[in-house]
């Protein structure tokens, strides 16, 4: 929706995810074609549009504005109205844009442009810009790589026991905290006189949940103190890699999924889970699946989805209380200047923004965990092509739907076909499959010499060669 605001035309978005924001088109320095932009870019965020996540809005928003900078930048050749616009603008900005970015990173882009710029009504474009546009779409959806690589299994290996063991000691700091709080809530006596200042503060905190402020010698802030003095009761920053790393590892699911997960559940005779998982994609009525998850024992509430979750929503209970968040997350923050709270708080870490750093890499190096002689770059996409990969070959290639987060179109064509280890696994079947078929004709052509007769036989390809195939399809 499109709102007079001043001198400005703004747009308003209203996200499926819950998240909303105002763009405001007096920003861009084109004042001649900001209402036919700010109208394209309402249709694209509409509900007939296909932005309906904050992240995605943003990020076509980033890139109209990047594009609407550089026209007023042309020298001499500036466009005024949008009818102005010609192909050669768009070439040259592409070319602008790659002296410092990516192939793969300027075709997003100049998609996320074509795709506003189609929504501006036929006849105020230029007919040779608008027929540019539409083949440029079509150019663009079919470059680019097809996935991202998995990781090895000795990497992933690696990735996941580091995971697995700083969320072990997660959990062991804050079970630590609360059987020290129950002893002094409960009244027993048997503790030590440091044991008795520290529930003291632990009750203060848990009644309460502020965190006092403290500082060093030289009067200096120590946030660090804070944080130690926060994490006996409540998760803190720190503590979001390696949890969300073992969430898309046990559960295959991707990392905004993890990310949304509601506090929410069905537990189902404490054998399984049943959560209503958010599922990113195109089109009304899609964005929702309910998920069934195994719980398991307790020695394997690491190792399964349905045990980690519930440990999730165990672990930030006391947060979820202060911040009021209806997603299983919630930590103390420090009150650093990009936190939702100045003073520091209790919030949902990415109920404002999906995108949050992680700072992945820093906790990549600080595990030593290498990959190539080199430090790991980790990514939960990658994270999960690679469970996708090993749940793909543990079965043969054919997932059944229950299995599958994806369907096996997209399973193959998004996550698995850029792996080079599934597309050396295919191979290998389509090379086996290729020697059974000529084996057999070989046998029928023999008989049929020797005037032996009777039928020839039908060579059918098994799920592991059909799903190989697909692969390359």
């Amino acid at each position: 929706m499109v709102e007079l605001a001043g001198e400005g035309l703004v747009v308003r978005f209203e996200g499926r995810d819950g998240r909303a924001r105002g763009y405001d088109f007096a920003e861009l320095p084109v004042p001649g074609m900001r209402a036919e932009l700010a109208a394209a870019f309402a249709v694209r965020t509409g509900y007939t549009g296909t932005l309906h996540t904050l992240s995605s809005a943003n990020n076509a928003w980033q890139s109209l504005r990047r594009f609407a900078v550089f026209l007023a930048k042309l020298p001499g050749q500036r466009p005024d109205t949008i009818g102005e616009i010609t192909q050669e603008h768009l070439r040259r900005f592409r070319l602008d844009r790659l002296a410092t970015m990516s192939e793969v990173a300027v075709m997003a882009e100049m998609r996320r442009i074509c795709r506003v710029l189609m929504e501006v009504p036929a006849e105020q474009l230029r007919p040779d810009t608008r027929a540019w546009l539409a083949t440029s779409q079509l150019m663009v959806n079919q470059a680019g790589p097809r996935g991202v690589p998995g990781y090895s299994d000795e990497v992933f290996a690696q990735i996941v026991r580091a995971a697995r063991s700083d969320v072990a000691r997660i959990r062991d700091r804050i079970r630590a905290g609360e059987r020290l709080l129950a002893a002094a809530l409960s009244g027993r006596g048997g503790l030590s006189p440091q044991q008795r200042r520290e529930a003291a503060e632990l009750v203060e905190l848990a009644a309460t949940g502020e965190v006092p402020r403290f500082r060093f010698p030289t009067g200096a802030p120590h946030p660090w103190a804070r944080m130690d003095y926060a994490s006996r009761l409540f998760l803190v920053s720190l503590d979001l890699a390696p949890l969300l790393v073992l969430g898309v590892a046990v559960s295959g699911r991707n990392g905004e999924t993890i990310k949304e997960l509601p506090a929410e559940h069905r537990r189902l005779d404490d054998q399984a889970v049943q959560v209503q998982a958010v599922k990113r994609r195109r089109g009304a009525g899609h964005w929702f699946a309910d998920v069934v998850w195994e719980i398991g024992s307790p020695s394997r509430q690491l190792h399964t989805p349905g045990g980690l979750y519930l440990l999730l929503l165990e672990l930030t209970a006391r947060s979820r209380a202060f911040s009021g968040s209806a997603t299983a997350w919630s930590v103390w923050f420090n009150g650093g200047v990009r936190d939702a709270f100045a003073g520091g708080g209790h919030a949902d870490p990415f109920a404002a923004n999906l995108s949050r750093g992680l700072a992945l890499g820093r906790w990549a190096r600080r595990h030593e965990l290498t990959e190539n002689g080199a430090s790991v770059q980790l990514t939960l996409n990658r994270l999960k092509t690679t469970v996708e990969r090993r749940t793909t070959r543990a079965v043969g290639g054919h997932l059944p739907p229950a299995i599958r987060t994806n369907t096996q179109d997209v399973l193959f064509s998004s996550y698995l076909a850029g792996d080079p280890t599934v597309r050396d696994w295919a191979e290998d079947v389509v090379a086996d499959a290729v020697s059974d078929a000529e084996a057999a004709a070989r046998a029928a052509h023999q008989r049929v010499l020797d005037g032996s007769g009777g039928p020839l036989p039908v060579v059918e390809a098994d799920a592991d060669r059909r799903a190989a195939t697909t692969v390359f399809t």
